[in-house]
Order: structure tokens, then sequence, then C-alpha cells
């Protein structure tokens, strides 16, 4: 019985740990709809003729992303790790597997 509660601990933590994953990676695709904004921006608003500005929304957006995509991996270096450990545990399908 404490085997059995041992499993099904690890696969919640699994599919938490997956569903994190996930809900980060969608967090970075944002990247294309924040540099959409910016090109608006700056071709509605003549940003480009203001260099400190724009560098400075460009940096912004090098900064935000990087910590996105660490966090992702960071997450998805947990899954890997989780998965070695419990090897025998169930890992969730993802939505997009038949």
């Amino acid at each position: 019985m404490k085997n059995l509660k041992i499993e099904i601990d690890d696969t919640v933590n699994n599919m938490h740990t997956m569903y994190n994953l996930e809900q980060q990676i969608m967090e970075c695709w944002q990247l294309v709809d924040d540099v959409n904004l910016l090109y608006e921006q700056v071709m509605d608003n003549d940003l480009h003729k203001d260099q400190d500005k724009l560098a400075n929304a460009l940096l912004g957006l090098c900064t935000v992303y990087e910590m996105k995509f660490e966090k992702a991996f960071n997450t998805y270096a947990e899954a890997l790790k989780q998965r070695q450990s419990n090897s025998n545990a169930a890992w969730p399908a993802a939505p997009y597997d038949v």
C-alpha cells in the first residue's frame, strides 16, 4: 500500500512538472506578440527616431525572455531528473499524443 501511495505521489508530481513546463513554453511563444507590439510602436510613434528608447525596449525584451527561457529550461531539467529517478512512474500523455 505504501508503494502505491509513493507511485501516485510521483505521478501527480510528474504531471504537475509537465504542466508547468507546457505553460512556460507557451509563455515563451508570447515573444512573437511582444515583438509585433514593439514593431507597431516603432512605426506608429516614430520610436526609431529615439534610439535610447528603442534600445531600452529591445534590452527589456531580451532580459524578460532570457528569464522565461531559463525558467522553462530549468523545469525541463527537473522533469528529466524526475523521470530518471522514477523510471517506473507513469508520465502523462501530451495532448498531441495519439
